[in-house]
């Protein structure tokens, strides 16, 4: 995953500037890339300031979701 500058990000903190919290995802392993999962820690920071943020963030991302869909389909797990 890139985001900015950043190549090979394999972590994200998603973290709420009102309370201070925080929430660290980690990139699975995908079929048709290395294993960045294994790599040492590549991580970026999301800071939100309210809960609307995250809405938004989740509403463009189905929106992304959907109409990247509509280009290239949908990728299928193979396997279990």
């Amino acid at each position: 995953m890139k985001i900015g500058d950043k190549e090979n990000v394999n972590e994200i903190t998603l973290r709420y500037k009102g309370r201070d919290i925080k929430f660290e995802c980690f990139i699975k392993p995908f079929p048709y890339a290395e294993r960045l999962d294994l790599k040492e820690k590549d991580p970026v920071e999301i800071v939100f300031d309210d809960l609307t943020e995250v809405d938004a963030l989740i509403d463009m991302l189905k929106r992304f979701k959907q109409e990247s869909q509509e280009y290239i389909g949908v990728w299928k797990r193979s396997g279990n």
